[in-house]
């Protein structure tokens, strides 16, 4: 099987001095992107630009504005290999650095502004509100915070029952992950007590959401035997969100979205910026978005085609494991695995995580054996020591640094039987390995020695960052 990488980039865009971008500052990118033959992204409601866009051979190219926030996500669709990524990774941000000049700057992981953020959003994911509200705590500050941080997402396709493999050993894989890339939490000019932001986000959620969300921030309390206990998981919850037809709707109607397919019955929704409260009828292709209110570090992703009906649905999913993978063959247009727990990485590494998780997930089995001898309950604690304490981290007196040099080498051989060449990206993860340092200490430890411009002049891209050394 020819595997494909997909890479979602979270880039932070600031002022050359590192003060916070304004609302004008990213339109005015989206025009000259719009200039130089990018489509423009325009959001249903507002009908203003909040986005571009570009088709390309390998699938659409998207470069939004996510949240509140200064963070420029570029989505890049999958690609045959690391050495396509790159060019093609280049080739984006290229048009962007030349834009920038003198007055920007584009930085990497977990840099956040040096002041504090102004009305900028520029998204159309009016659904972040309904999280907040829904949660019916203060976690805004935290999410503000969160949103100032820099991510790396990787999406890789396999074989349906293999992808469920895949993401129990990536889950397992949360506190590595995290140790190897922290972000430095440096925000608004302050170095903060976390490692890694995200982390320290989902466990806030969890602890301040409705008990039906606790525990599926991270890694959830157990792993997933099939395909069908995932949508089983998925949908014994409520709805918060759903896209029907192409827009956006607040669920009203609080029971478990199985019960309300189960009846046959309608869902109550409000269609956001409306009052009015309708009733819909779900088919299995609007099921889609309510994965992305369960959040675990790696999730599955799937998308029905439009043919797909829920009396078919329903079902399947009440046969074996088998017949419900067999239905999914047959009714799946497409689904990978959405890798999450990163930190953008520093500039020069910018590959060095997604082609670990590369090789890993070539090497499956091989990563499994090892992550198998410590227990589940094992690699949820070291996801939060990770998080807290970078490569300092252990469980029950285990250090994290115990496996890292075996899982470099399985990565290292799951990318060497691809015979690309590809290994050459994960040398950066050898050297933090061997001094013992995540990106985080070495931004931080410029910081505390060299000041804010050393700081930031380390974090700058720029377009060498992805030539050939």
């Amino acid at each position: 099987m020819k595997r494909k990488i997909g890479l979602e980039f979270e880039f932070i865009a600031l002022r050359k001095n590192g003060q916070h971008i304004t609302r004008r500052d990213v339109v005015a990118l989206w025009k000259h992107l719009q200039g130089l033959g990018w489509m423009p992204k325009i959001d249903a409601y507002t009908k203003k630009i909040v986005g571009v866009y570009g088709k390309t051979e390998f699938g659409a190219l998207v470069l939004d504005n996510d949240g509140g926030s200064p963070l420029l996500e570029i989505g890049w669709p999958p690609y045959p290999d690391l050495f396509m990524a790159r060019k093609k990774m280049r080739e984006t941000l290229s048009p962007i650095l030349t834009y920038f000049k003198d007055t920007y700057r584009l930085v990497g992981y977990g840099c956040a502004p040096f002041s504090n953020p102004r009305d900028i959003e520029l998204t159309p994911k009016a659904h972040y509100p309904v999280i907040i509200k829904t949660a019916k705590t203060n976690t805004w500050r935290v999410w503000r915070r969160f949103y100032m941080v820099g991510a790396l997402q990787v999406n890789l396709g396999g074989r349906l029952e293999e992808l469920v493999q895949a993401q129990n050993v990536f889950l397992r894989l949360t506190g590595i992950m995290t140790a190897l890339s922290a972000n430095t939490s440096i925000i608004e000019g302050k170095i903060q007590k976390y490692k890694e932001m995200r982390q320290f986000f989902y466990d806030d959620l969890r602890d301040n959401f409705p008990k039906v969300y606790t525990n599926q921030f991270g890694i959830p309390n157990k792993p997933h035997a099939s395909w069908q206990e995932y949508f089983f998981t998925i949908l014994k919850r409520p709805a918060r969100l759903l896209a029907l037809g192409g827009k956006l709707y607040e669920v009203k109607d609080r029971r478990a979205v199985y019960d309300i397919i189960m009846q046959g019955d309608t869902i109550r929704v409000k269609e956001l910026m409306h009052r009015r409260i309708e009733y819909k009828v779900l088919t299995p292709k609007d099921l889609t978005l309510l994965v992305n209110f369960f959040w675990p570090d790696a999730r599955l992703k799937f998308q029905f085609k439009s043919t797909a009906t829920m009396p078919d649905f329903v079902r399947a999913l009440q046969s074996t494991s088998q017949k419900f993978e067999n239905y999914l063959k047959d009714t799946l247009e497409n689904y990978y695995l959405e890798i999450r727990p990163c930190a953008m990485q520093q500039p020069e590494d910018l590959l060095a995580m997604p082609a670990f998780m590369l090789g890993i997930v070539e090497n499956l089995s091989q990563a499994e054996r090892i992550l198998k001898q410590q227990t589940w309950q094992f690699w949820r604690d070291m996801r939060t020591a990770a998080y807290r304490h970078g490569m300092q981290a252990s469980v029950k007196g285990t250090s994290v640094t115990t496996f890292l040099l075996p899982l470099y080498r399985i990565a290292e051989q799951g990318l060497k039987k691809r015979k690309r060449g590809e290994e050459k990206f994960l040398r950066p993860l050898k050297h933090r390995i061997l001094s013992g340092k995540t990106p985080a200490d070495v931004a931080e430890d410029i910081y505390k020695k060299k000041g804010k411009e050393a700081f930031l002049d380390f974090l700058t891209f720029h377009e060498a960052h992805l030539l050939d050394s």
